[in-house]
């Protein structure tokens, strides 16, 4: 099966690729239907984009991996990411992880469903005036007013923004704290709607771009507590499941060493072809 990205769904992956990595590792990317998740390398921010003129094959892969906007799924569950160059052409072969697209398109549905305790319009005018140099954002709502916080632990001194019209929309109570520099991300997209929830935030950002990002402390500040403990959760149970009864040898390490050489060895016969 072949199929190509169009320019918009081509923008939102390149876009994402640029947003901050650990150490080499890039965010991944899952397609499915008429979505593309992006989840970051720190798993502590998901961006969705949605369109009604996509209907992809679900499969998922590292953007690293992403070489252009031709793909082919094979018959034996690999992906070919192409693009052509003057007369060449690049392509890069990888896994389908089409489990893992079911699994964090899920994940990511879960918690939009989830209650709010708080909600807060923003423009980016407002967080423009943000310090860039501070890692961190503080966020306090109170009787139909909001503040952001910015603490500089080493000085001592705190920075306070806040508007004076009170034109931005906030409701309930909230105090909360997000990594600034994914914080920001949200407003790459246009005015930024919020929704808080317990550790984490919904935002819809712009027209067509739904995100989940999980709240921080600053001792914690790299740490994704909701989000990442709900996968890691999740993985628990699968491997308690796959656990023999009592009495049975396993030798799971070893079989699980040998699969991963196969698909090596399968994907370097495509590359040679």
């Amino acid at each position: 099966m072949k199929f190509r990205l169009d320019a918009e769904a081509e923008r939102f992956l390149a876009f994402c690729s640029q947003l901050e990595t650990v150490g080499r590792l890039k965010g991944r990317a899952f397609l499915k239907g008429k979505r593309i998740l992006v989840v970051n390398s720190y798993n502590n921010l998901l961006l969705e984009k949605s369109s009604e003129k996509w209907n992809f094959p679900t499969l998922g892969f590292g953007l690293d991996m992403y070489e252009g906007r031709e793909f082919e799924l094979t018959e034996d569950g690999a992906v070919k990411s192409s693009r052509s160059e003057g007369g060449f052409r690049v392509t890069k072969v990888f896994p389908r992880e089409q489990k893992e697209a079911e699994r964090w398109m899920q994940l990511f549905d879960s918690y939009w469903q989830r209650g709010r305790f708080g909600s807060l319009t923003l423009s980016r005018d407002a967080v423009s005036l943000l310090d860039k140099e501070l890692s961190h954002v503080e966020i306090v709502v109170e009787g139909g007013k909001w503040r952001l916080l910015q603490r500089d632990l080493y000085g001592g001194w705190v920075r306070c923004v806040e508007e004076r019209s009170l034109l931005q929309r906030a409701e309930g109570s909230v105090r909360t704290a997000f990594v600034l520099r994914d914080f920001l991300v949200l407003f790459e997209f246009g005015e930024v709607r919020m929704e808080f929830c317990e550790g984490f935030v919904k935002a819809l950002c712009g027209r067509d771009v739904r995100a989940l990002l999980a709240s921080c402390d600053y001792e914690g500040a790299y740490e994704i507590k909701v989000l990442e403990e709900e996968s890691h959760g999740r993985k628990e149970q699968e491997d308690k499941s796959r656990k023999p009864e009592s009495g049975k040898a396993t030798d799971g390490g070893a079989e699980e060493v040998r699969q991963r050489l196969k698909r090596l060895k399968r994907l370097r016969r495509r590359v040679s072809r």
